[in-house]
């Protein structure tokens, strides 16, 4: 690079030239009438082609300077390369040998002048015009560039664009537009987009839209067009006036985007939310987390949430009841986002603590790359269908006409029990009981009066026994009770006692006093039986051996046990007379003081004589009795 100023110290215009040229000499003097024409010129020289394409990429250049013929290179070759590089870059001619004829072809080859080596004194205007050309050269094809680029952005984008001129007449549409509206730019060019118009729009959406747009304000909204072939469609639109520079409108530019599928979405969005909202079942969704996003009206009304009531924060958990939220948490949820669903039974939380049984389902949903991404669920509430399930249960496990347990269940209770007392070493007795004169009552005050007693005596028995206890009626007129957890056979004496006392008052059927007694057949676990059958069989036949004995009696399974209750019960008898008969004895027994044998105090005992020829009860056979 060599830099030159003009001839004074004025300031010049700066100039970074690039000069072909094959002689030193005739460089100078071009330089040195640039410098007298008002130019700093920041220049180099080069006489090949390798030195000018290597000068061309080492630094931007405002002018190219050329000799015509040179031993080494030809100017045609240089202005070929220039343009090749920069189109408007200004290339000019110096040449004392260039023809006419070579000039003009030279000039329609790109060259924009050329100057004569004789007369250089047209340099500094050539360069000066050559610049400003180059000026507008440039900004031309910038602008033809932005409208290319406008242009194609336009003739590709997916949005329909049509311009119309103030009076609303299609001046230009684009492909999308011809896509989307099926008519071919030919049909629409002059005519209005009244072509498009759905006939259902009231005059004064439109007056409303013109209204805006002659104002110079941009007009959208959401209007539905009819395609050429007949049918509707969505268009979000938007329309922009353009104006002059004294303000007029000059034309309108439409940009509309296809819609129908969000819009059709949007409705069918709106009529689920509407049949959800409307529906009688809890329905709700929640993030991956379980953290509720949704919850219908149905929903808050169950949980006693308010209307508006935010739901942010809540998790799926806090709408169901204690066991509910457990069982979502460790079964419902990791099986839903495991298997994609989950089904089954579970409570939501009601108000207020209510525990509202529900038939849910929960489903799993998972984005394109199987990542979950939310929770839905749908419970129904079930109390009638529970109430009527426990109905069903009842009815098949419990006596119509008594209420008690039937066979069913009673089998169901004495396997437990015999599980349950071979675990804890426990005893369990089964008692077979039948009214003893059930029949006759049946036959002489009607079958109404035999129900009647039925229930009667199945209430008195209840009544004897203790809350885990089993009363059940077996069939006819036969009960059986189920006394688990026995510490000893002996309190089923008492217990027999309080049910032979609890039917010694009269039972009042059909306005008439009835007096019913008993007899009862015992089997204890596990001496007379491991099993419920072997035990209802053995407690059966007791039974009717205390039939066969007299009737209002019981006999146990076991002779020894029967032994045994009958050896109690005349003790116990014995000892309600042995105070009115004077059978009872105090003898003092002296306490001593060991180290000197003096008595100190005195023990009484009380001892007990039956009858005067007979020796002394031993107070370990009485006095348990007594204590009882």
């Amino acid at each position: 690079m060599n830099p030159s100023r003009g001839a004074d110290d004025s300031p010049s215009t700066p100039l970074k030239a690039l000069i072909v040229e094959d002689s030193e000499d005739d460089t100078l003097l071009l330089l040195d009438q640039l410098a007298a024409g008002g130019f700093a010129v920041d220049w180099k020289r080069v006489d090949s082609e390798a030195g000018m394409r290597a000068a061309l990429a080492e630094a931007r250049w405002d002018i190219v300077f050329s000799d015509y013929t040179m031993p080494r290179f030809r100017g045609d070759l240089a202005l070929g390369i220039v343009r090749d590089h920069d189109p408007d870059l200004p290339f000019v001619f110096v040449s004392g040998t260039i023809g006419e004829a070579a000039a003009v072809a030279a000039m329609r080859a790109g060259a924009q002048d050329y100057v004569m080596k004789h007369d250089l004194a047209r340099l500094p205007p050539v360069v000066r015009r050559e610049l400003a050309d180059a000026r507008e050269r440039r900004a031309r094809r910038r602008a033809e560039q932005e409208l290319r680029k406008l242009s194609l952005a336009v003739e590709q984008t997916a949005d329909s664009i049509f311009i119309t001129d103030p009076q609303g007449h299609i001046e230009s549409v684009n492909p999308a537009f011809e896509r989307l509206t099926g008519y071919p730019a030919r049909e629409v060019m002059g005519r209005t987009p009244a072509l498009l118009r759905f006939e259902k729009i009231p005059p004064e959406y439109f007056q409303r839209m013109w209204g805006t747009l002659l104002c110079g304000e941009v007009f959208r909204d959401t209007l539905v067009n009819r395609h050429k072939d007949g049918g509707l469609y969505h268009e979000e639109k938007t329309i922009t006036p353009l104006t002059d520079a004294e303000g007029r409108i000059t034309h309108f530019v439409s940009t509309g985007r296809d819609v129908t599928g969000r819009v059709r979405a949007d409705e069918a969005r709106a009529r689920l939310t509407a049949i959800l909202e409307s529906t009688t079942d809890f329905v709700a969704t929640a993030d991956a987390e379980g953290r509720l996003l949704y919850l219908n009206r149905a929903g808050r009304r169950l949980l006693g949430l308010g209307e508006t009531q935010e739901i942010a924060g809540m998790h799926l958990a806090d709408c169901h009841s204690a066991w509910g939220a457990q069982r979502l948490r460790r079964e419902a949820l990791p099986c839903a986002a495991r298997d994609g669903s989950w089904e089954g039974e579970n409570g939501l939380a009601g108000e207020p603590d209510a525990d509202i049984p529900v038939s849910q389902v929960i489903l799993a949903h998972r984005d394109e790359h199987g990542r979950l991404t939310f929770f839905s669920t749908i419970a129904r509430e079930i109390t009638e269908r529970k109430r009527y399930e426990e109905k069903l249960r009842h009815l098949a496990t419990h006596d119509t006409l008594t209420g008690l347990p039937n066979r069913t269940l009673l089998l169901d209770r004495l396997a437990t029990d015999i599980r349950r007392a071979g675990r804890g070493g426990h005893q369990l007795a089964l008692i077979f009981l039948d009214l003893d004169n059930f029949k006759r009552v049946n036959d002489s005050l009607g079958h109404p009066a035999g129900d009647a007693l039925l229930a009667e005596a199945g209430q008195r028995l209840l009544s004897c026994m203790r809350p885990g206890d089993t009363v059940a009626r077996y069939g006819g007129d036969e009960f059986v009770i189920l006394c688990g957890e026995l510490a000893s056979p002996d309190h089923v004496l008492a217990i027999m006692a309080k049910l032979m006392a609890a039917f010694e008052s009269p039972c009042r059927i059909a306005g008439r006093e009835v007096f019913v007694t008993l007899s009862a057949g015992i089997a204890l676990h596990p001496g007379d039986g491991r099993d419920g059958a072997t035990l209802l069989r053995n407690a059966d036949t007791a039974m009717f051996r205390a039939k066969a004995g007299g009737r209002s009696q019981f006999q146990f399974y076991s002779p020894d046990m029967n032994a045994h209750s009958q050896e109690k019960l005349d003790m116990e008898t014995g000892l309600r007379r042995a105070l009115q008969r004077g059978e009872f004895r105090l003898h003092y027994q002296p306490q001593l003081d060991l180290r000197n044998g003096r008595i100190v105090g005195c023990e009484a005992l009380l001892r007990w004589q039956r009858e005067p020829s007979e020796d002394l009860v031993l107070p370990a056979r009485f006095v348990p009795l007594l204590e009882e």
